[in-house]
């Protein structure tokens, strides 16, 4: 009989720990969607020359390192794109998720991710078209607001042209 309860107790709270595992499982599934969503329209914004699309998905509060250990703002980052695009003929963006953490409260995310750029500029000295492929390693913080997941800072691990 004793038995019986001690099995009585145990399997609820097994049953229990399994559908809270389920369900964390379902609203990492969905932050990290809604993330890889976020990267996908800031792309697209980049490619169509847009800063204020490709920063739409950026926390006012935002804190960026180089891979240099410089740091910067939002508004370093509107003006560094402003002069970018002041240059660029066309441009290819691409962002793929390497590793994903969400937070143990569900309102925040650690991700790793590969940026990966096709550029071609107009070299302002000659005149001529410049083209090449860079990959940037970046660990970016995410965090769930009422506006949805707004990226609130990153650190660039590594740029490296590959072409």
């Amino acid at each position: 009989m004793h038995n019986n309860r001690h099995a009585a107790l145990v399997f609820p709270l097994l049953l229990i720990g399994a559908l809270a595992t389920a369900a964390y499982a379902d609203i990492a599934a969905g932050a990290r969607s809604a993330i890889h969503t976020a990267y996908n329209k800031q792309n697209a914004a980049l490619d169509r020359e847009d800063a204020g699309g490709a920063l739409a998905s950026t926390s006012p509060d935002f804190m960026g390192t180089d891979a240099k250990g410089e740091c910067y703002t939002l508004q370093t980052r509107k003006d560094g794109l402003a002069a970018t695009f002041s240059l660029v003929k066309s441009m290819s963006t691409h962002t793929r998720i390497v590793a994903f953490t969400l937070q143990p409260a569900g309102t925040a995310a650690d991700i790793e991710a590969v940026e990966r750029q096709a550029i071609t500029i107009q070299n302002p000295q000659t005149g001529q078209e410049q083209s090449g492929v860079m990959d940037m390693t970046v660990q970016d913080h995410w965090v769930s607001t009422t506006h949805g997941w707004m990226l609130q800072s990153r650190r660039q691990l590594n740029c490296n042209r590959i072409d």
